[in-house]
Formats: C-alpha cells, structure tokens, sequence
C-alpha cells in the first residue's frame, strides 16, 4: 500500500510540475532571445493536450495558463513593435531636426567670420553693401533657426500628457 501510495503521490506531483517547468522553460525561453525573434525555446513546451498541435492546449488551468501566456505575448510583441516604429520615427524626426538647424547656422557662422575677418584688418577698403548684405543673411539664419527651435518647443508641448486641445 506505501509503494502504492507512493506511486500514486509521484503521478500526480509529475502531472502538475511537468507543465508548469514546461511553462517556465517557455518563459525563460522569450526572456533568453527577446521578443523580437520567433516564440523562443520552450516556447513549443507550453501545456499542450496530448497528441494535439502546437496552440491546442489542455482543458485544465495548466492549459489555460498556456492560452493567456500566448496571448499576452503576442499582446506584447505587438506592442513592441509599435514602440519600435515610433522610435524609429523619433530618430528621424531628431535627425531631420538637426540637419534643419545646422544649415542655417552654419551659414550665419560663415557670414559672421567673413565679416570678422574684414573688420579686423585696419588697411580694408570699407565694403558697407557687402557687410550689408552678409549681416542680412545671418540675420535671416538666425531668425530661420530660432523659428526651429520655436518649433520643437512647441512640439514638446503637444507631446506632454496634460496637453488638451480647446475647441473654438
């Protein structure tokens, strides 16, 4: 009877322990590659009914585990690659940002440093439509660039979560 029991008490601890490892060598599996790549290792070890195919898993809370791990994991890929498009946009929009306010800056730097250079020689013939002219240009640039900044503040504003729009 105690060898009987015993086997008894064996069976059934290897029938709840075997899907939760199962389980847990999924998850471990996903936490090891990441969610970018397939399911995983493990993940195919999910509980599953015998003799049924991969996402046919068992009736019991084992199966049913399973079923909303396989469904928060795909919730959550989804997700991710939502994050990821947007971070994608994100960089490209800072990029495209930085080109935008470099060209104007560089242009009224170059102004600038003509301008510096010819008013640093005592002996230059004075060249006022010149200098003229290449203070009209920085200005421009710095008005263009300021313009930009204004911009990205104002764009930061509308990204802030307490940002309400106000209909009129």
């Amino acid at each position: 009877i105690v060898a009987l029991m015993t086997g008894l008490a064996a069976a059934i601890i290897a029938s709840v322990t075997r899907p939760l490892q199962r389980l847990t060598a999924a998850v471990a599996g996903i936490s090891l590659t990441g969610l970018e790549r397939g399911a995983g290792p493990g993940f195919d070890a999910l509980p599953t009914a015998p003799g049924a195919g991969p996402t046919q898993h068992r009736r019991d809370e084992f199966g049913q585990l399973g079923s909303a791990f396989e469904m928060m994991l795909t919730t959550v890929r989804k997700q991710w690659q939502a994050l990821q498009r947007l971070d994608h946009f994100r960089r490209e929009g800072v990029s495209n940002l930085s080109h935008d306010l470099r060209s104007p800056l560089t242009a009224t730097v170059a102004c600038l440093e003509t301008l510096e250079a010819r008013w640093a020689l005592p002996t230059q013939p004075s060249r006022g439509d010149d200098d003229r002219h290449l203070v009209e240009v920085a200005l421009r640039n710095t008005r263009n660039a300021a313009r930009l900044v204004q911009a990205l503040g104002d764009l930061a504003k509308l990204d802030e979560p307490e940002f309400k729009l106000r209909t009129e």
